[in-house]
């Protein structure tokens, strides 16, 4: 579908690299993560391992534990469809197209009410 007179593309572009680079990034962190466990002789079928505490996240990432580097993998591939969304809706804003500005906001708000009424409800 051609893109409407004096629309360029950067938004869906921008979106589009949000997307792909946030998905190599968890990619990479999950790969490292297991590589670190399964060196530490760490079985993830049979050990349950660490919960998520954001507060201690960043020191456990930079000593290197394994179980840091999956939940940042986790949390990065959970948070990209907001991250997409925020760039789009951005992006239409500044191209001037409040329609489409509106219509990801509207996503936004789904995604952001859907997650409060998981963690109201668990």
């Amino acid at each position: 579908m051609p893109e409407p007179a004096g629309r360029r593309p950067d938004t869906v572009d921008a979106a589009a690299r949000v997307l792909a680079t946030g998905t190599y990034v968890s990619v990479a962190l999950a790969a490292i993560g297991t590589f670190l466990m399964l060196l530490a002789g760490h079985v993830p079928v049979t050990q349950r391992g660490p919960g998520l505490d954001l507060a201690r996240l960043p020191a456990e990432l930079l000593g290197g534990r394994a179980s840091a580097f999956l939940w940042v993998a986790l949390l990065v591939a959970v948070l990209l469809p907001s991250a997409r969304v925020i760039v789009a809706a951005v992006g239409y804003l500044r191209e001037g197209d409040p329609r489409q500005s509106r219509v990801a906001v509207a996503v936004l708000c789904v995604l952001v009410a859907s997650t409060v009424i998981a963690l109201v409800t668990k």
